[in-house]
């Protein structure tokens, strides 16, 4: 006896909601962040490094919120400085300091993401002029 089969075509992908973040209060950070997101996302990197990229550098939007940081311009070495210093004594719900792997994952997409700030603009001028 055969089955029917039923072939499911694969609904292509809507674009996704904004994370709650980016809708609740937005800054020329954030946006950024979201912009870089799609970078990354265009380039192939897989759904579960992008999530957790989102939720470490979310804390590092949350951070430079608390201290007024809202534009690329005003993270400066000290702010950085600031923000390692911040991860140092960040405690987790139980009470535990983070692991220095931990800090390492936090603080290497960043290193990534502002190479990529300063980059992309010239990028997309040489773009535009060719």
């Amino acid at each position: 006896m055969k089955k029917n089969v039923t072939h499911q075509i694969e609904e292509p992908r809507h674009k996704r909601p904004k994370p709650r973040y980016c809708r609740r209060r937005s800054t020329p950070l954030s946006v950024l962040l979201e912009k870089y997101l799609q970078h990354l996302e265009v380039k192939g990197f897989a759904e579960t490094t992008l999530r957790v990229r989102r939720v470490h550098m979310q804390m590092f939007l949350t951070w430079c919120r608390r201290n007024r940081i809202t534009f690329q311009g005003q993270i400066k070495r000290t702010s950085l400085e600031a923000y390692q210093r911040y991860l140092f004594d960040y405690r987790k719900k139980d009470g535990r300091p983070l692991a220095v792997a931990s800090h390492l994952t936090r603080l290497a997409p960043l290193k990534v993401w502002f190479k990529w700030m300063t980059v992309a603009p010239t990028f997309r001028a040489t773009r535009l002029q060719n």
